[in-house]
């Protein structure tokens, strides 16, 4: 994303993965500038029991960009749809979503390559919805 971003000194570190995750500053969102303009989030690679690791983008549908969109349910099996799962973003930042989504975002993320999606309660800000 655009703008400033913290530097590492800023953010506690871990001896184990050399960020303090959770330290982790809550992601806020830039105002969207172009109607054509929207967000896209690319899945890192990994295995289903990792915690999620993405970047959130600016992209333009002029631009044509190929993604997925997902579609998924907000509450989960027991009607809770708290923003109770925390996803990395940016390498600097965390998302706090529900447990749906982040069980969604584990399901389509590839193993093997990155995956460009687009999932509402991130890529559209929904969160002020629930």
């Amino acid at each position: 994303m655009n703008g400033s971003e913290p530097s590492f000194a800023a953010i506690p570190r871990n001896t184990a993965t050399g960020l303090d995750e959770d330290a982790l500053p809550t992601y806020v969102y830039k105002r969207l500038r172009d109607p054509k303009e929207f967000r896209l989030l690319r899945i890192t690679p990994n295995y289903y029991h990792e915690p999620i690791d993405c970047t959130l983008f600016r992209t333009n549908i002029s631009s044509s960009p190929k993604f997925e969109a997902i579609s998924y349910t907000w509450a989960d099996a027991s009607g809770d749809k708290s923003l109770c799962k925390r996803v990395k973003v940016n390498d600097f930042y965390c998302i706090y979503v529900t447990a749906s989504c982040e069980a969604a975002l584990k399901r389509v993320r590839l193993s093997y390559e990155e995956r460009c999606i687009w999932i509402d309660a991130i890529c559209m800000l929904l969160l002020y919805y629930l």
